[in-house]
Formats: structure tokens, C-alpha cells, sequence
């Protein structure tokens, strides 16, 4: 089965990937993953649009620090990738 890249309508000649965090490891995390996803055939990491950029934002994920249990961990990263979004208005994703 062939993986499907995402959609990509935009004319700036760049993805821009907000995270969540600040934190560099889950932003690194992310970046190899991003890359992968919207690696062109080359595997360079440029999307259709042209280079991938992800950026680390600090938001509040607006659930306890150590969250407990499936619902309050989910509630907090959909927090943060909405929060993060809003924090980074050039974000495509």
C-alpha cells in the first residue's frame, strides 16, 4: 500500500509544522517525523510547496502536569496542538 503524502494548497514555498512544546527532544521527534511524512522521493524533506520547517512553541497544555490516564493525556495534546496553532499563525499543521 502506498503511504498518501498530506495535502499541500499553499503558495508560500514552505510547511510550517507547529509543536506544542519547547521542548527539544519532542520538537526533534517531531522534525524526523514531519520530514518522513513529506519527504519528496528523494527523501530531502521538502514537501511539493518546498522546505519543512517545524517550530517549538510553549503553550499550556491546560491538564495537570503528570496527567492520569487516557482521556486527560489526549485532552492535553489536543490543548497543546490547538494552543500551538493559534501561538504560531504561520503554522500550516
Amino acid at each position: 500500500m502506498e503511504r498518501q503524502k498530506p495535502a499541500v494548497g499553499l503558495d508560500s514555498g514552505m510547511v510550517r509544522v507547529a509543536v506544542g512544546s519547547a521542548n527539544p527532544v519532542k520538537v526533534g521527534a517531531t522534525e524526523r517525523v514531519v520530514r518522513d511524512v513529506f519527504a519528496g522521493d528523494d527523501g530531502a524533506g521538502e514537501s511539493e510547496a518546498g522546505p519543512v520547517t517545524v517550530a517549538g512553541v510553549a503553550v499550556d497544555s491546560g491538564v495537570s502536569e503528570q496527567p492520569v490516564g487516557r482521556t486527560e493525556t489526549l485532552s492535553g495534546a489536543e490543548n497543546r496542538a490547538a494552543r500551538a496553532l493559534e501561538a504560531d499563525p504561520d503554522a500550516d499543521y
